[in-house]
C-alpha cells in the first residue's frame, strides 16, 4: 500500500476540513447576515400596537349598527330561535351553539341581498368567516335559511 504524500500547506491554509471535501467558510460580509426587520414598536407602545391588531367593536357598537340598517329584529328573532343571546351571536365566542346562531344570521344576511363583503364590514368579521359560515349553516339545515322578516321591508330600512 502507498502512501499518499501530504497536500501542500497553502490549500489547507484557513479552510476546515469536514468529512469530505475542503469547504471555505462564507466571508462575514453584511450580504451573508440575516437582516433585523426595522420596528417602530418600543417596549412602551407594543400594548398599543396589539390592541390595534385585536380591537373590535362591541357587542352594542354592532347592535347599534344593525339598528340603523334595520336588521335589529333579524338578529333578535335567531338569538330566541336558537337560545343565545344577541351579545354572543354578535361576539367572537366559539361554541358550537353560539356559531350555529352566528352562521345562521350570516346566512340570513346573504338572504336578503348582503354581499360577503358588506356582512364582514356590519359585523367586523373577514368576509371568508362569513362565506364559511353561510356554507356551514346551508349543509346544517340542508337548504339555505329563510328569510325571517319581509325582505322588502328590510331592504327598504337597510338603505
Amino acid at each position: 500500500m502507498t502512501k499518499r504524500p501530504p497536500a501542500p500547506p497553502s490549500l489547507l491554509a484557513g479552510t476546515p476540513r469536514v468529512n469530505g471535501p475542503v469547504r471555505t467558510a462564507p466571508p462575514a460580509s453584511a450580504a451573508y447576515r440575516t437582516p433585523t426587520p426595522p420596528t417602530s414598536v418600543t417596549p412602551a407602545t407594543a400594548p398599543l400596537a396589539r390592541a390595534a391588531k385585536t380591537s373590535r367593536p362591541s357587542a352594542e357598537e354592532l347592535f347599534d349598527r344593525l339598528v340603523e340598517r334595520g336588521l335589529d329584529e333579524v338578529v333578535l328573532k335567531i338569538a330566541v330561535r336558537r337560545h343565545v343571546t344577541v351579545d354572543e351571536i354578535l361576539g367572537s365566542d366559539r361554541h358550537a351553539s353560539i356559531a350555529a346562531a352566528r352562521h345562521e344570521f350570516f346566512a340570513t344576511l346573504r338572504a336578503l341581498g348582503f354581499s360577503l363583503v358588506e356582512v364582514g364590514r356590519l359585523l367586523h368579521v373577514d368576509h371568508t368567516t362569513v362565506m364559511s359560515g353561510a356554507r356551514r349553516h346551508a349543509v346544517r339545515s340542508c337548504k339555505p335559511a329563510p328569510p325571517l322578516v319581509d325582505a322588502p321591508l328590510v331592504l327598504e330600512a337597510a338603505f
